[in-house]
């Protein structure tokens, strides 16, 4: 197909707009996309991670309380039922 200089430019300034408005429908598509995954992280996994670490704090201070990794502290696994843990010895003063 033969055009003339004319028909050519005036292609072209129909093709130019067309096409940036399919870009910014793509980019404005993407945007969209990334802020529900920003939501999901929000609303999900952020919490899902803040209970991961208030457990692993917590099984940090129970290792610290316990002395697993020096072999000394106290012992949690005795319960209230140890009495011989609360009474005073019969030492003569």
């Amino acid at each position: 197909m033969k055009l003339s200089i004319r028909g050519k430019i005036i292609l072209v300034c129909g093709l130019m707009p067309s096409a940036m408005a399919l870009i910014l429908g793509l980019g404005v598509w993407q945007l969209s996309a990334g802020n529900d995954r920003l939501e999901a992280v929000v609303d999900v996994h952020a919490p899902s991670a803040r209970i991961a670490a208030r457990t692993t704090h917590t099984g940090r201070l129970r290792r610290e309380l316990t002395g697993v990794e020096r072999g000394v502290g106290l012992d949690l696994s005795s319960g209230p039922d140890d009495e011989h843990l609360f009474q005073r010895s019969k030492e003569p003063s």
